[in-house]
């Protein structure tokens, strides 16, 4: 605490103290997922009945005839903590405030804190989290797989990608040497207990589900249910017995090993299954409202979400199509009857294959999520404020082939304020050229690599005239 920032809270102590409550200690902390206001503890839930004076509803104002605010001067910054970071303060009427020391037991006492005052007294309310800490590319920012079940009193049961102690997990991460794994929490009304991957010693038990394992290579649906079950241990045995099965191992890779090297890299193997499967915030985005009748909107996707999106509906149709052969084929075409020709066959034949596979296992994540791409018909792509630059790649060509599989119209790509590197010579090769918008951004057609004249229409931008352009371009004598 700076000198000049613990003068400015005798000073703030001095005008509030006769409005604090006596033997009462109010406590607030921030980091850089959130900031809480003061609070109390009563019957061991947070309690926000506090005095006016601290109360959250005035904490943007300044003490009145003063230039102090009291939360602005406890944290002096509006810039953010450092991921893993925590500051802590107590006041209290004897004592004024107090900068305490952030450990390891301060964070697990706030996260059973904040699990217990979530269940409202009477409610019946039981809820179980499963924190998953997927490796990512930032080691500092963790990457969270939150899986809650919600249990109500009336038998009800409910999921939600919400944890109540998410935003403790980069502190707690942070005390344990980045090496945190696994949080599972459960909380009731009168009952709370976290267990975590490492044990923390004296305050969370180990986490170590226990999981029937039995497995046969002859039950070839229950392998496919194991891969997709969103359990390491479940996902290992299933490597396991397809590894002795070569039979059962070609079918696998039919199904999986594209979206694996696709995901992991070009040399990875079934051994890397866990790695690539999809984890279930990203199963829940696919198959949420971001695809949805007859559009796929990326609107503020970043490049880590287009990147998804690219992969997985690439990966769907390179496991039907020699994506270079027909390539060769589209660019052969004399005319656009052949092109259309040529695609429709193969477009044809990538959503059967789909469609094929997905009855196996069809309640899991992929064959769920290839019946919903296998059928929607896409007229509209919004890219809004979206990090599309997603290189030329296989799958990047395959991504821009599925747009037109169920839709022989034009597709319509509205691009604003969107950054983007390619769409690839796939582009052309649709059925229809798309038709699109480009607002607040550079226009940015692909190569043109066809035999034949195709027209492609675009404005730049809304309220502009739609102008059209004749590929290939006429060079000039």
């Amino acid at each position: 605490m700076t000198i000049e920032q613990k003068e400015k809270l005798e000073n703030i102590f001095e005008i509030i103290k006769d409005q604090l409550e006596p033997g009462i200690e109010y406590y607030t902390y921030e980091t850089n997922r959130t900031r809480q206001s003061f609070y109390k503890i009563t019957d061991g839930r947070i309690d926000n009945d506090v005095p006016e004076v601290i109360h959250w509803k005035n904490q943007r104002e300044n003490l009145k005839g003063t230039d102090l605010n009291i939360l602005k001067t406890v944290y002096e910054t509006d810039e953010d903590l450092e991921p893993g970071k925590m500051n802590f303060f107590t006041l209290s009427k004897e004592k004024g405030f107090t900068n305490k020391a952030v450990d390891t037991k301060l964070i697990v006492e706030l996260m059973k804190l904040a699990l217990l005052s979530d269940i409202d007294l009477g409610s019946g309310r039981k809820e179980e989290s499963f924190i998953k800490v997927i490796p990512g590319k930032n080691p500092d920012k963790l990457n969270l797989d939150i899986f809650t079940k919600i249990y109500d009193a009336n038998g009800g049961i409910r999921d939600s990608e919400f944890a109540e102690v998410e935003k403790y997990l980069d502190c707690l991460n942070h005390g344990l040497d980045k090496k945190l794994e696994m949080v599972y929490t459960f909380a009731s009304e009168t009952n709370v207990y976290i267990q975590t991957v490492p044990e923390i010693p004296g305050l969370t038990q180990l986490y170590a589900p226990i999981e029937d394992l039995s497995l046969d290579a002859s039950d070839t649906e229950k392998v496919y249910e194991f891969l997709e079950s969103w359990s390491d241990a479940k996902i290992a045995k299933a490597i396991e017995i397809v590894n002795a099965n070569p039979d059962l191992k070609a079918d696998i890779e039919k199904r999986y090993l594209n979206l694996i090297k696709l995901r992991v890299g070009e040399n990875a193997g079934l051994e890397s299954f866990a790695k690539a499967s999809l984890i279930r915030k990203e199963f829940n985005l696919l198959n949420g409202k971001h695809f949805d009748k007859n559009f796929i909107s990326l609107s503020y996707f970043k490049e880590e979400e287009c990147q998804l999106v690219v992969d997985f509906i690439g990966s769907l149709v390179l496991n039907h199509l020699d994506i270079n052969q027909f390539k060769n084929k589209a660019e052969s075409a004399e005319t656009e009857s052949d092109l259309i020709k040529i695609y429709s066959d193969a477009a044809e034949m990538v959503k059967k294959g789909i469609l094929e596979e997905a009855e196996k296992n069809p309640e899991g994540w992929f064959s769920k999520l290839s019946v919903k791409f296998a059928n929607l018909r896409v007229k509209d792509v919004m890219f809004e404020k979206t990090s599309f630059e997603i290189p030329n790649s296989p799958q990047l060509k395959a991504f821009i082939f599925y747009l037109g599989m169920n839709n022989k119209g034009s597709v319509y790509l509205d691009v604003f304020q969107s950054y983007m590197k390619e769409l690839t010579e796939f582009f052309w090769f649709l059925p229809s050229v798309p038709q699109s918008s480009w607002g607040d951004t550079s226009l940015a057609l692909p190569e043109y690599t066809l035999r034949f004249e195709r027209t492609v229409t675009y404005k730049l931008g809304d309220g502009k005239r739609w102008k059209s352009k004749i590929f290939p371009e006429k060079t000039a004598k």
